[in-house]
């Protein structure tokens, strides 16, 4: 948002069939959709026919220079005052971003679960505090919600690290109350 403090416009041009995002630069009632500079064209729609905007969601999207673009459009509670916050947020770049980790954003495209995550970023900077200690950081995809996965509990009966003297091994005991307790059989 503070990158672009103006309001884009969007105007559909009649002669090009396009739905054309525009610089606002000044009073808009004075530019034509089909009238604006390449310059200040921010993004085009591919051809349709259809005078209404939603339609055009469902449709390609492109730049100025015709590079295709991912476009999301999103509505706004509160006349776009909600929407301030999270500007810097994007769909399926590798960051996770709570905003839009639902069900209708498809959970941020992918970017907040490891088997959906497709990108060399994904996970970084989740993964502070993970083990118990605010010390060790790593890659984590903690707020990772996808309904296809199924809860899986991995047992670790020794850790041990040529770095870390400090870890401290599992004991017998403790890995029999573990079993006892969780109704494990493990012969």
């Amino acid at each position: 948002f503070h990158e672009n403090a103006e309001k884009g416009v969007f105007g559909y041009c009649k002669e090009k069939r396009q739905w054309i995002l525009f610089k606002n630069e000044g009073d808009t009632s004075l530019i034509h959709p089909c009238n604006v500079a390449r310059d200040n064209q921010l993004a085009h729609s591919d051809t349709t026919d259809y005078f209404d905007i939603y339609t055009a969601a469902d449709t390609s999207w492109f730049s100025a220079s015709g590079t295709p673009l991912d476009m999301y459009f999103f509505e706004s509670e509160d006349n776009g005052v909600d929407l301030q916050k999270t500007c810097g947020s994007f769909l399926n770049n590798g960051k996770c971003d709570l905003f839009f980790n639902t069900l209708g954003n498809y959970y941020d495209g992918g970017d907040c679960c490891a088997s959906t995550c497709n990108h060399a970023n994904c996970g970084r900077g989740d993964g502070i505090g993970i083990f118990g200690s605010n010390e060790i950081q790593g890659i984590s995809f903690h707020y990772c919600v996808d309904p296809s996965l199924v809860p899986m509990t991995i047992f670790l009966n020794k850790v041990s690290s040529s770095r870390d003297p400090d870890v401290v091994d599992v004991t017998t005991v403790q890995l029999e109350d573990f079993y006892f307790t969780h109704g494990v059989d493990f012969w």
